[in-house]
């Protein structure tokens, strides 16, 4: 996985504008968000598995606007509660932010 060498907001939308590819922003996006959650829980980054959902690590809808609120200046993506809540995995939340993201742009 890539690894994202500029922290913050500023260094996520630096690599979101330069990902070659929708998997490459994806594995950006998941790292963040992991990162948010870990920061979030006080819990190690290792602990996160990102092909379980949210509800896993105890997102509430509270928890769920916090979260939010933190992506959506990272990502340019605007997004809902429910878009959180109701991912599958963070995997696939991170693939949906890369869909909507006014950072991503691809030539396939």
């Amino acid at each position: 996985m890539a690894v994202l060498k500029s922290s913050g907001a500023a260094g996520l939308k630096e690599h979101l504008a330069a990902a070659r590819s929708a998997d490459e922003a994806g594995e950006f996006v998941e790292r963040a968000v992991v990162g948010k959650l870990a920061d979030m829980f006080v819990i190690p980054e290792e602990d996160i598995d990102a092909n379980q959902p949210l509800g896993k690590y105890g997102v509430d809808s509270l928890v769920a606007v916090e979260l939010r609120n933190r992506l959506v200046p990272m990502t340019q993506c605007e997004m809902s509660i429910f878009d959180l809540l109701g991912a599958a995995s963070l995997k696939e939340l991170a693939k949906g932010i890369v869909g909507r993201s006014k950072l991503v742009y691809f030539s396939e």
